[in-house]
């Protein structure tokens, strides 16, 4: 029994590292920077506290806090973790676009020197497509690839590593009510490394999580407590069966920096002195189709028809790039149906005007790769 302790111990670590932006998200498995719910309540931020157990919930002793600053939308634009001792340990920075999507994710230790960064990209439909992670010198570390069915479900992820060799993917199953209610994470040959349960409260908040290792039982469970309203205010974590961690959150209304002083949980001790640059690891602009998204909908409305031989239905992912000229080139299906449907979604898109380029901070045209859904129903 000792090894299998041991590995549930090393997976618990691994999972936790591996999907820390996926897993904190539960029901809502896209990072997309927001709190659901929250805009025009007039809560302003949180706090959460983490204790050893109930013992030290009890006596009020949290050992790691961690604050969240949310904006009148809903919208997180900061969060900063602290050790038992109060003292800052690390901040992550949100950046959203005009249309409100999370587009860059910075972050930095206690003392503001950037680590990391994350990168979001989304279709033209606004669906996210891709989150590249990036070293605090710009290069990649990784990748994340979101694939959708033709419902527009959260269907799969596929993880690559800095070289661009898948490592990880998950696949989701969806309830009735079209809430994730499994996932399963798989390594790049198909092994399966964990399995996930989620069940709801009232068929619509989240209440539980249950991790297994592989086809071993459940080595992870958390469960979700509300007190006033659809806002969890606690979470349990077991482990093993036995429990682990407490969190609470305490949600403030008003004037969250004097609730932060009053907690001695002090801002002034994490300075972010490097600002969000969206030339240097995005595009100001996207590429964008002549005329808007009305005129990209009428062109493929008028282009993609299903053949009526044909009786499977769906959508085709198709990538490609646009030049700085604007022309299209290098169409690629990412997700496909059969043969012949992804050799038509390819020849629409070949057939595409030239588009408009992306623009880089300074204005300048930019390369940059498009993602792009094909609905064929009849």
């Amino acid at each position: 029994m000792k090894p299998f302790f041991t590995f549930c111990f090393l997976f618990l670590f691994f999972l936790a590292n591996l999907n820390a932006q996926l897993l904190d998200k539960f029901p809502d498995f896209l990072p997309d920077g927001k709190i659901k719910g929250v805009e025009r309540t007039g809560v302003s931020g949180f706090i959460e506290y983490q204790y050893s157990g109930e013992a030290s919930k009890k006596k009020g002793e949290a050992n790691h806090f961690i604050v969240v600053f949310i904006d009148a939308r809903g919208r997180i634009t900061k969060s900063i973790e602290f050790n038992q001792f109060r003292n800052p340990e690390k901040c992550s920075v949100n950046a959203f676009d005009e249309s409100d999507r999370l587009t860059q994710r910075s972050h930095f230790n206690a003392k503001g020197k950037l680590l990391w960064r994350e990168v979001f990209y989304y279709d033209v439909t606004g669906k996210l497509t891709e989150r590249v992670e990036l070293a605090d010198d710009g290069s990649i570390d990784g990748r994340t690839v979101y694939i959708y069915d033709k419902e527009g479900l959260l269907f799969k992820t596929r993880q690559f590593d800095y070289a661009g060799k898948l490592s990880f993917f998950q696949v989701f199953y969806y309830s009735e009510n079209k809430l994730p209610e499994r996932i399963i994470l798989k390594q790049a040959r198909g092994f399966t490394m964990s399995n996930t349960i989620l069940r709801y409260q009232n068929s619509l908040l989240p209440a539980e999580r249950v991790v297994s290792a592989g086809s071993k039982g459940p080595v992870l469970r958390e469960e979700y407590i509300y007190y006033r309203n659809h806002l969890w205010d606690e979470k349990r974590v077991f482990q093993m069966g036995d429990l682990k961690t407490v969190h609470v959150r305490n949600y403030c209304k008003g004037n969250f920096r004097q609730r932060l002083n009053d907690e001695q949980l002090l801002m002034d001790e994490v300075s972010v002195d490097e600002p969000f640059d969206s030339g240097s690891y995005g595009f100001k602009a996207r590429a964008s189709f002549p005329n808007g998204k009305s005129a990209l909908d009428s062109f493929l409305r008028s282009r993609v028809n299903l053949p009526d031989t044909v009786s499977q239905q769906g959508v085709v992912m198709v990538s490609f790039v646009v030049k700085p000229s604007g022309k299209v080139r290098k169409a690629k299906v990412q997700k496909g149906l059969t043969p012949l449907l992804n050799d038509m979604a390819l020849k629409i898109v070949k057939k595409m005007p030239a588009w408009i380029p992306a623009k880089s901070g300074s204005g300048r045209p930019e390369k940059s790769t498009v993602y792009l859904p094909l609905v064929f129903v009849k």
